[in-house]
C-alpha cells in the first residue's frame, strides 16, 4: 500500500484550543454532550459527516438550487445559487441529516430524519420531496430507526438508506414508495456510496455506539443482498466519494494516532486499501471534482481558525494549500471547476468558495446546525 504525504505549507494547529463552544454541536457522532441547561442532543462531538450522497457532478455550472438539511431547525432550506439567497424552508421530521437526489433535473429528494441521540423515541421516517414542485411526503422505515446515510442508484429508482441505531440497510423503491428489503449490517453507518457499476454499496462504519470507534468500510453486494468482508481503513471513517468510473472509493478517516487524518483509497476490484493520503487533522466531508482529477476534503481541526478545505490530485497525490472557510466545515460539493459550496455546521452558513482564486466569495445563513447538501438544476 502506497502512502502519500502532504507537500506544501503546513497548518499550525493549537490542539489545546477549545473546540466546542457552549452550545449543541454535531449531529452524527454518537458521543452525547450535555452542556448546562441544554438537553442531550444529536449535535455531538466527532465525525462531521453522515453521508449526503448527491448526483455526480457533470462539470456544468448551471446548477440553480441547493437544498441544505438544517438539523436544529427541523427543515430543508432551498438556496437560489444565482442570488445566494434562501427560499421558503421545507419542514421535516426531527433533526434531518442525510439527503440525496435521484437526478439533477427532476425527480425526488430523499431526506432522513435522524432524531436526537439518546432519545427513547428515535425516528424511523424519511421525507420525499418532489422536485421541482417542492411537495413533501413522509414514509416509514418500519423497524429501521435513525436513518443516517442515503444513496440513490443511477437509474433513480432505488434509494439505499442506512440506519445508525438499527445498524441496517433499507432498499426503498422510489417508484412505489415502499420498502423492498432490509438487511442487518452491524454498521453504525455515517456514509454510503454505490460503486463498482452499481453492484456494491460501501458503508462507512463510524461505530460509536457503545463507546467503540469503528475502523472499517462495509461492502454490501446489492445483487445477492449480502454483507461482504469488512475493509479496514483506520479509526473513525467519516465520509465517502466515488471516482467517476466507479472503481475507487475514497474515505475520510478522522483520527489515527500514528498518521493524523487521511483519505483511504479503496480499489473496488479487490476491496483493499491501496493508498492513504495525509490531508490534515479531522477530515470530514469529501467530494471529487467534476473532471475527476482532484479530490476535495473539508477539515475540521480542534482550532476553528484552521478550518479549511484542501484538495489533492489523483495523478500526483500532492495536497494543496488550504482555503480557510467557516467554523466546522462539514459537507462540500463542487459543481464546476472554479466553485465549491461548503456547509458550515458551526456558523450555520453555506459558503460559496472560488477555488480557482482561493477565496470565499460569500456566506449566507441557512439555519442552526446545517449538515447535508444536494445541488439541482
Amino acid at each position: 500500500m502506497e502512502l502519500a504525504r502532504i507537500e506544501g505549507p503546513h497548518v499550525k494547529i493549537d490542539f489545546m484550543a477549545a473546540r466546542i463552544p457552549l452550545r449543541l454541536h454535531k449531529i452524527l457522532c454518537l458521543r452525547t454532550v450535555v452542556v448546562g441547561f441544554l438537553l442531550a442532543s444529536p449535535f455531538l462531538l466527532g465525525c462531521n459527516s453522515t453521508s449526503v450522497v448527491t448526483h455526480r457532478s457533470t462539470g456544468n455550472s448551471d446548477y440553480r438550487t441547493a437544498f441544505v438539511t438544517v438539523g436544529n431547525d427541523n427543515m430543508v432550506v432551498p438556496v437560489n445559487l444565482g442570488s445566494m439567497k434562501t427560499m421558503t424552508p421545507i419542514k421535516t421530521g426531527s433533526a434531518p441529516i442525510a439527503i440525496a437526489s435521484s437526478n439533477s433535473l427532476s425527480g425526488k429528494i430523499v431526506v432522513g430524519d435522524y432524531g436526537i441521540s439518546g432519545s427513547d423515541n428515535l425516528p424511523n421516517t424519511i421525507e420525499i420531496i418532489q422536485w421541482p414542485k417542492l411537495t413533501s411526503s413522509v414514509f416509514s422505515l418500519g423497524s429501521n430507526h435513525q436513518p443516517s446515510a442515503i444513496a440513490i442508484n443511477d437509474s433513480g429508482a432505488i434509494a439505499y438508506i442506512a440506519t445508525d441505531y438499527s445498524r441496517s440497510l433499507v432498499k426503498f423503491s422510489l417508484s412505489t414508495d415502499k420498502i423492498e428489503a432490509s438487511l442487518d449490517t452491524h454498521s453504525n453507518t455515517h456514509a454510503i456510496v454505490i460503486a463498482d457499476k452499481g453492484r456494491f454499496a460501501y458503508l462507512a462504519n463510524y461505530g460509536a455506539y457503545g463507546g467503540r470507534a469503528g475502523s472499517s468500510v462495509i461492502p454490501v453486494n446489492l445483487q445477492s443482498w449480502k454483507v461482504d468482508k469488512p475493509i479496514y481503513v483506520g479509526k473513525e471513517p467519516c465520509d465517502e466519494a466515488v471516482s467517476p468510473n466507479g472503481r475507487y472509493v475514497f474515505v475520510t478517516v478522522e483520527s489515527n494516532s500514528d498518521m493524523g487524518g487521511y483519505v483511504a483509497e479503496i480499489d473496488t476490484r479487490t476491496n483493499t486499501v491501496v493508498r492513504k493520503v495525509l490531508v490534515g487533522p479531522m477530515p470530514s466531508g469529501i467530494t471529487i471534482s467534476p473532471d475527476g482529477a482532484n479530490v476535495w476534503v473539508a477539515l475540521d481541526p480542534p482550532n476553528p481558525r484552521a478550518d479549511a478545505i484542501v484538495s489533492f490530485s489523483l495523478k500526483s497525490y500532492k495536497v494543496s494549500r488550504p482555503i480557510f472557510v467557516g467554523n466546522d466545515p462539514w459537507k462540500i460539493d463542487i459543481p464546476s471547476p472554479s466553485i465549491a459550496y461548503v456547509v458550515d455546521a458551526g456558523s450555520g452558513m453555506l459558503a460559496k468558495v472560488n477555488i480557482a482564486f482561493h477565496r470565499v466569495e460569500k456566506y449566507i445563513y441557512v439555519g442552526s446546525q446545517p449538515h447535508g447538501i444536494v445541488l439541482l438544476r
